[in-house]
């Protein structure tokens, strides 16, 4: 269902649906919806996405509301042209950098405006902000640390302690001129598996473990040896 204009609904149908493997789930299904709306003339405009398919993660446990709500804000301005940013990589697509679990949106703009990211919080029934959400990093044992970075949207997880399944939202602005022109978001489930390139804090002076995806080649360094590179 998608929502616009002060509330009215609308249908969208299913384009397409794409099988992809997952290391928490088995799979996952990558849904694709399309639609277009004439808008009546030059204004802001907000516009709501949602389903009934929410899932319970570690820091969103299920409850009376299991919805799952995207939102977006477009500006449009007489004589300008304008295209939404646009999220490059899925969202399972996740690799550890040493302890640490990184989520590259691979974000751009069509048109080149300025991005600007900012973690934010998990929306249900009516695009309300659901209270019963914790930031991952808050809902885990202490030691671990959760940052985004504002330029880029890259997320970083350092040092997760708890597998499992955890929700994760990201909102991208769009800026030209210094004036917010668009609003997307992502709403994202992340699969953390144990974490096992994790070192003591003695042995990350020694060596360093990088995995570019959660199932490609571990790259392994030792500091006394600069030339020593072990693949696993």
């Amino acid at each position: 269902f998608v929502t616009f204009d002060g509330g009215a609904v609308d249908t969208v149908p299913r384009l397409s649906q794409e099988t992809i493997s997952d290391d928490c789930s088995g799979q996952v299904h990558l849904n694709t919806y399309t639609w277009q709306r004439t808008f009546s003339g030059p204004g802001v405009y907000s516009f709501n996405a949602w389903k009934l398919s929410r899932i319970s993660t570690v820091n969103l446990p299920s409850g009376p509301d299991g919805n799952l709500c995207l939102s977006s804000t477009i500006v449009i301005t007489a004589g300008m042209s304008n295209s939404s940013p646009v999220f490059g990589a899925p969202q399972r697509t996740l690799y550890y950098a040493g302890n640490t679990l990184v989520h590259d949106p691979l974000a751009s703009d069509p048109d080149e405006d300025s991005l600007s990211f900012a973690l934010s919080w998990p929306l249900g029934q009516g695009c309300m902000a659901l209270n019963t959400f914790t930031p991952p990093d808050l809902s885990t044992p202490p030691g671990d640390l959760v940052s985004l970075n504002a330029t880029s949207g890259l997320f970083q997880w350092s040092q997760p302690n708890t597998s499992g399944e955890f929700t994760v939202a990201i909102v991208c602005r769009e800026w030209r001129a210094g004036q917010v022109i668009g609003v997307v978001s992502r709403d994202m489930t992340i699969c953390v598996q144990a974490p096992f390139t994790s070192l003591s804090e003695q042995a990350q002076s020694e060596m360093s473990i990088v995995q570019t995806s959660l199932d490609g080649t571990v790259n392994i360094r030792l500091a006394d040896y600069p030339g020593s590179l072990i693949d696993i």
